[in-house]
């Protein structure tokens, strides 16, 4: 498995897109989230948006996760796909989607059929790899509607929290993790509710025993010129095993 980081920034960062994350499964491409300039950065790390065959949202009522979602339906149009999109969204994703089509893809309906599973505290198995949800702690709208995502391939397993604040179920699905991607979304001084500082990142990894880290979804909290050498100063307490600092376009094996 390979992941390419193509957005590790926030709605308020200008120097990093916004989330987004492909996960290369032998043929298969899965995307991760799809914040604004997903395509372009596709692009950029030469990955074709025709070829992806899932789609793991972890919310889609925040724009920097799922803005570009008309996007990628109408690059894989323009290919003309040989198989359905697979999406995996959280409760109340149909009807988000319907209305998405309706506002923005009137004349350019799928190509193929877009098949859509809603993720809760679920498992499933795809024919190239196993996929395990669990609902996060980050509240959208006064709901728990964001998910995180655990992907399994031949014995190796990549975690994707998403945005989530402190919480078990993230511990529990990080479990064993070869490669654990977690929001870090403010340094220790600044916590933001609904999110993820590096002493909560370092602390979840260590009681998950993943093997790695990668922090991503930094703010403008960091400064406009996010620090490196500070990230990881400051999860390096909590968390003795091997520590990325995720920048666009950078790719991770697995």
């Amino acid at each position: 498995m390979e992941l390419t980081v193509l957005g590790s920034g926030t709605a308020e960062t200008f120097r990093r897109g916004q989330s987004a994350y492909t996960l290369r499964i032998g043929r298969e491409i899965l995307l991760l989230d799809c914040g604004a300039g997903t395509i372009v950065q596709m692009q950029r790390a030469k990955i074709n948006p025709s070829k992806i065959t899932n789609l793991l949202l972890t919310h889609y009522s925040h724009s920097d996760h799922s803005i570009e979602i008309p996007a990628i339906i109408v690059a894989r149009n323009s290919a003309k796909p040989e198989k359905p999109l697979n999406v995996f969204a959280p409760s109340g994703f149909k009807k988000f989607y319907k209305t998405t089509c309706d506002l923005f893809m009137k004349s350019e309906k799928p190509a193929i059929k877009t098949n859509i599973s809603i993720a809760g505290n679920s498992k499933t198995r795809k024919k190239s790899f196993a996929l395990e949800t669990r609902l996060m702690n980050h509240k959208i709208f006064g709901n728990k509607t964001a998910v995180g995502y655990r992907i399994t391939h031949k014995r190796k397993c990549v975690v994707y929290s998403g945005d989530t604040d402190y919480c078990t179920n993230i511990i529990k699905l990080a479990r064993n993790a070869d490669l654990l991607v977690l929001e870090c979304n403010s340094p220790n001084s600044k916590k933001r509710k609904g999110h993820l500082t590096p002493k909560e990142c370092g602390a979840i990894a260590t009681k998950a025993n993943a093997k790695t880290l990668l922090l991503t979804h930094f703010s403008t909290d960091w400064g406009q010129k996010l620090s490196y050498v500070k990230v990881r100063k400051q999860t390096r307490p909590y968390f003795k095993g091997k520590i990325i600092v995720a920048k666009d376009l950078m790719k991770v094996k697995i």
